[in-house]
């Protein structure tokens, strides 16, 4: 995971998650993604969602996903 801060006012603050999938039906579940904080550590689950009755490749599939993340409560 990696992530990036805009150069906007205020700053912006975004989650870059990436890798692999399972096959062509598996997507990330965008509406569903969750960010959770703990102290000063975040946590992001990336939900997926299996689409049925198409065909699929169980062909490896990257994805990338941008994720905002809201720090407008911690300290500085």
């Amino acid at each position: 995971m990696m992530i990036i801060m805009t150069r906007s006012i205020p700053p912006q603050i975004r989650a870059v998650a990436s890798g692999m999938l399972g096959g062509s039906c598996e997507n990330i579940d965008s509406e569903n993604i969750t960010v959770t904080r703990e102290g000063n550590v975040f946590f992001v689950d990336l939900p997926t969602l299996i689409q049925d009755g198409v065909p699929c490749t169980r062909n490896l599939v990257p994805f990338e996903e941008y994720i905002p993340v809201n720090y407008s409560s911690l300290s500085a």
